[in-house]
């Protein structure tokens, strides 16, 4: 079973029909918002790191609703370790490598982020694929990713919207070949970060993308995995949105069905901002 984003409710039911007293225990089990705060390559010093930190893990401990996840960078990923408690707020890794050890100088295996306890990586985010990173080595990193048990975020996104629907095309080849040699057993574990490169804040010419644009493009990324692999229901999968999310548009974006979470990467920078959007989770 996945370890993502549930939590088990109890409910108690007392019948008191025909003077009979007795309890029945009913399990449910709740799907939370996952609201996973990419601090790409911030803050600058551990001291800002740690205090940003904290603040969220204080709030966030405080809401049964949400799983929240900071993808912090590597380099204070083992000072925050010490600073998780609980289940509620935990760390993630900005990337990761396909090779389980050897002299790969500058990259970080799955091993080593699981000794510190991190258990989520973003995989395949659109500032990685720009530097050339490729579906297969996407691929590669998702299978030792599944093999170590972690939570992968595959990361997902058109550069532009082509009036032709030619973006329909890239995504579904993105889906496809990041997803290659993956079964569909593993499908549950997978979380799948739509963030269209057009509607990020840090792009050039960047656009605002509606709550309707990201739940057209998650609905149509569902279709193409039921297709790919001959499933006759939509996969149980975690979806979340990128690209520019903050406090102002969170409510809009989560109240629509498909989308299960959030993946802010400037608004998670400000302690403040961050935590209005996991109260708005929260309450939803």
């Amino acid at each position: 079973m996945p370890s993502i984003a549930h939590d088990y409710v109890i409910c108690r039911v007392l019948n008191t029909s025909r003077a009979i007293h007795c309890d029945i225990i009913i399990l449910l089990m709740k799907k939370k918002k996952l609201i996973i705060g990419n601090w790409k390559m911030n803050p600058d010093s551990k001291s800002e790191a740690v205090r940003e930190f904290k603040k969220i893990k204080t709030a966030a401990g405080k809401m049964q609703n949400v799983q929240t996840v900071i993808a912090a960078p590597f380099v204070y990923l083992g000072l925050l370790s010490k600073n998780v408690s609980g289940h509620r707020c935990v760390l993630g890794a900005q990337d990761m490598f396909y090779e389980e050890s050897g002299s790969y100088t500058g990259e970080v295996s799955a091993s080593q982020l699981k000794s510190l306890g991190v258990n989520y990586v973003l995989l395949g985010h659109s500032e990685r694929r720009a530097l050339g990173e490729t579906d297969k080595e996407v691929s590669q990193k998702l299978r030792v990713a599944i093999k170590h048990a972690m939570n992968p975020v595959l990361c997902i996104g058109e550069l532009v919207r082509d009036r032709k629907g030619g973006h329909y095309k890239y995504v579904r080849d993105q889906v496809v070949g990041s997803l290659e040699g993956i079964p569909a057993s593993a499908l549950p574990r997978i979380v799948i970060a739509y963030e269209p490169v057009w509607a990020i804040s840090s792009s050039k010419n960047a656009q605002v993308a509606t709550p309707e644009d990201a739940e057209e493009m998650i609905i149509f990324i569902q279709k193409v995995l039921s297709e790919h692999y001959k499933l006759k229901r939509t996969p149980k999968m975690t979806f979340v949105y990128g690209g520019s999310s903050n406090s102002t548009n969170a409510e809009a974006l989560l109240s629509k069905s498909v989308i299960g979470g959030l993946l802010p990467g400037r608004a998670s920078l400000d302690s403040i901002e961050f935590i209005k959007m996991l109260k708005i989770a929260n309450n939803i």
